[in-house]
């Protein structure tokens, strides 16, 4: 039993330096947010389709009707980073002004 604790406590000891090693979370955070603030990635851009079903139709449902209850929309995303994207619906006839669109910047939500 003694020779057990013997050889954990040196284990233990044998490990206490790679603790030296570990930078604490906050120190983490701030290198990964460093890194990829420095990055010069290009905007991504995709167009397709939307699809909304159910109750997520409601609050679009008043300008474009959702016959069965599924809204299908020609829609537009842009992401860049860090931390912007942009969701932009192109319904047919509708001017740019009045495009319907939600967007993330610096993790608030806006649209």
């Amino acid at each position: 039993m003694t020779g057990r604790r013997l050889g954990a406590a040196l284990l233990a000891a044998a490990a206490l330096p790679a603790l030296a090693y570990l930078l604490p979370p906050r120190a983490i955070l701030a290198r990964t947010a460093g890194h990829r603030a420095s990055l010069e990635a290009p905007e991504l851009e995709a167009q397709g389709i939307l699809e909304l079903r159910g109750a997520a139709t409601a609050p679009l449902a008043a300008r474009w009707p959702a016959p069965g209850g599924l809204l299908t929309l020609p829609a537009r995303i842009l992401v860049a980073t860090p931390g912007r994207a942009r969701l932009e619906l192109e319904p047919p006839g509708a001017a740019d002004a009045d495009r319907p669109f939600a967007a993330v910047r610096a993790e608030r939500v806006v649209g």
